[in-house]
């Protein structure tokens, strides 16, 4: 449950797998503030890149109780990409995959490859989006339009940010209010504009997402926004600082990485499910120095909990640095660091781990135990 803060017993980790043939309730109850935009999917050891491509995820919208922008027509764009054999069904992994993470062959919303959405000339929408899919960064560009970003996925920001692009790394989500343009009967397409991910053969081209058109039926009144969103809060000062690196096959070596061979490691170490790696307390505030070593982005993900991103040694981080966002995956590039303030609120052993669903399954993720307070 991205970013949900869920009891650890309802979490759904890889220590905690539903048998085949067997069914599981998941239950709980979320606390006041979590309304946004996120998403779910399995999460067994070796296997979640797998299930993930052919199928096994879904949106999960929780509303407030009064929402500032709720008169505002809304959509929900879940983008996964797909790629087939020569038979039409669902290809397997190429070694290439396993090394730099998948990428479909067709770009897809909501199952739709290249959708076509009419709206107003001049109308506004809210666009909630998630990236889905394995290990595809989207850079996304709307052409003849400005973009403003209302949320990171968890709550909305204090102001909108006006953008000409936003890059989602795969698992981020973003809210944007997006005004057609004014003139009627015109065509503007949705872009996912290329890449470059840090190794070899990274560029990925660019792509039409989907095809936007204006009505000829009148233009819409703009809507009126307030000046400002409930103000995100700051957390406490914290308490410790974890030390988080990232490692990866690039930089260990191109023989073990032909395969699914556990190459890619957190603070040089593959995934243990009997092994915790960090520990907390309940409620305590903390700094997590995360730092890639490896030569390719990393998408760092942590259960159970949202965190802000408070320093980078870049300036272009998404979100950006000049405001507070609850976020919980931040996309890490080749040779950064970054700064995350984090606080964990239940007890129990949680997960962290890179979101290129490829790398998780071949060792970078980690445990860490929230210990009772």
């Amino acid at each position: 449950w991205h970013g949900l803060p869920v009891p650890a017993d309802q979490d759904g980790n890889p220590m905690d797998p539903v048998p085949p043939g067997a069914s599981r309730t998941y239950t709980f109850t979320l606390p006041g503030g979590s309304a946004g935009t996120y998403w779910y999917h399995p999460h067994p050891h070796e296997t979640t890149h797998e299930q993930v491509f052919r199928g096994l995820a879904g949106g999960l919208i929780v509303r407030p109780a009064a929402d500032p922008l709720g008169a505002i027509a809304e959509r929900v764009m879940m983008i996964t990409d797909l790629r087939l054999d020569p038979a039409n069904q669902i290809a397997a992994n190429t070694a290439q995959d396993n090394l730099l993470g998948r990428e479909g062959d067709h770009l897809l919303v909501n199952g739709l490859k290249q959708p076509v959405i009419a709206v107003q000339a001049g109308a506004t929408e809210r666009w909630r989006i998630i990236n889905a899919t394995n290990a595809r960064y989207l850079r996304l560009a709307l052409a003849g339009h400005s973009l403003q970003v209302i949320s990171h996925g968890a709550g909305l920001i204090e102001r909108p940010q006006t953008v000409s692009e936003i890059l989602l790394a795969p698992a981020q989500r973003v809210e944007l209010l997006v005004q057609a343009s004014a003139v009627p009967n015109r065509s503007f397409a949705l872009t996912a504009g290329p890449y470059t991910r840090g190794m070899m053969m990274s560029v990925s081209t660019a792509v039409d997402v989907l095809q936007l058109n204006t009505s000829l039926a009148g233009v819409a009144a703009p809507v009126m926004l307030p000046a400002a969103f409930a103000a995100v809060p700051e957390l406490p000062v914290p308490v410790r600082t974890q030390t988080v690196s990232l490692g990866d096959a690039m930089g260990m070596g191109m023989g073990a990485a032909m395969g699914m061979s556990n190459q890619f490691q957190i603070n040089g170490r593959s995934f243990d499910p009997a092994r915790v790696d960090l520990v907390t307390r309940v409620g305590d505030t903390e700094d997590w120095l995360v730092a890639n070593q490896g030569s390719m982005d990393h998408p760092f993900h942590i259960h159970g909990t949202q965190f802000q991103l408070v320093g980078s040694s870049r300036t272009d981080t998404t979100p950006g640095l000049g405001y507070r966002a609850w976020i919980d995956t931040i996309n890490v590039r080749g040779g950064e660091t970054v700064r995350l303030r984090v606080r964990q609120d239940m007890a129990g052993k949680r997960m962290f781990h890179c979101h290129i669903l490829e790398h998780e399954d071949q060792g970078m993720m980690a445990v860490l135990n929230v210990q009772s307070s």
